[in-house]
């Protein structure tokens, strides 16, 4: 179930769907692997929520018909996500880009740290500022998720450069705005981390001589080529990373259905509550002159560091 931005959102979404995708034909096509025609068998419908079918509406009718499991993609579906399981105990629901507070039956969500992906942020924006002034655009409806990325990003400034001042400004609505906002009060470095309106407040920060922006979700060099003028990089959300952790939200999808529990790729299981994901640096691309070899020595060290937190390899 895909909310805000649909499917082919060029974002998220569409990285989720396809590497869910991905994986699941890689493994009804391994000749070695035992559970190979269990997987060529599972089948996945999609939805996409509007005005006139909600996410409620689309989990409800899922459990209804027997669904195994329900993914729902996005941090807006948050609510939904935790109401549904609620509302139905023996479904299995897995949140993607969601963090839950209180966790209830067969609730699961996989979330991609704040506290890391503000905190390179934060480190990368203090270190290029020559106003000493930057400033995050926050999610202002996005809950204790988005309170953790402010969170990292003010951690991650502080420790490039206690001086520099850190400016919060709710983008909820209108990112460019925001963005405005934020440079009309001194900000040369802007991080767009409200995933619905980044696009926007990176074009606007673009249009202002000497600023650098930051985005999120995917690497918008592509995605958002007019804001490539302020564009330095961007927090990735890696749910295509190959790796153990970011494989196991998919992997745990089909081994439910089959073994009668989640578990990740190594065969430990996964209990209900909730499950870091990884995040990490786009390229600088034409930006990299502007990235000092002592700057980029210091993003890695805090990278390692929080890998090994969340047990990331």
């Amino acid at each position: 179930v895909f909310g805000v931005g649909g499917r082919k959102d060029g974002g998220l979404n569409q990285a989720t769907w396809m590497q869910h995708e991905r994986f699941r034909i890689k493994l009804a096509s391994d000749p070695y692997h035992r559970y190979r025609e269990d997987f060529g068998a599972a089948t996945v419908h999609r939805t996409e929520t509007s005005d006139d079918f909600s996410a409620d509406d689309a989990i409800d009718r899922y459990a209804a018909v027997g669904c195994d499991v329900v993914v729902t993609s996005g941090r807006d579906l948050h609510q939904a996500t935790a109401d549904a399981a609620n509302r139905h105990p023996d479904l299995v629901v897995l949140g993607v880009d969601q963090w839950f507070v209180q966790h209830t039956n067969q609730l699961y969500g996989f979330h991609f740290p704040g506290e890391t992906g503000g905190l390179l942020a934060g480190a990368l924006a203090a270190s290029l500022t020559n106003s000493d002034t930057v400033a995050i655009l926050v999610d202002g409806d996005g809950g204790p998720a988005a309170d953790a990325w402010q969170a990292g990003f003010e951690a991650g400034v502080a420790h490039a450069d206690d001086t520099v001042t850190v400016l919060a400004v709710d983008a909820t609505g209108d990112g460019a705005a925001a963005a405005r906002v934020a440079l009309d009060q001194g900000a040369d470095v802007v991080f767009a981390a409200d995933p619905d309106h980044s696009d926007p407040a990176l074009v606007e920060v673009a249009g202002q001589a000497g600023a650098y922006c930051i985005g999120i979700g995917t690497d918008r060099w592509k995605a958002v080529p007019d804001a490539q003028p302020c564009l330095v990089t961007s927090i990735v959300k890696a749910i295509e990373r190959s790796t153990v952790t970011t494989m196991t939200p998919l992997f745990a999808v089909y081994t439910y259905r089959i073994m009668g529990r989640f578990s990740d790729v190594e065969g430990e299981t996964l209990e209900p509550g909730n499950h870091a994901l990884d995040v990490e640096l786009a390229p600088f691309h034409d930006h990299e002159d502007a990235v000092p070899a002592e700057v980029v020595e210091m993003l890695a060290a805090l990278d390692d560091a929080t890998r090994a937190l969340y047990g990331h390899g």
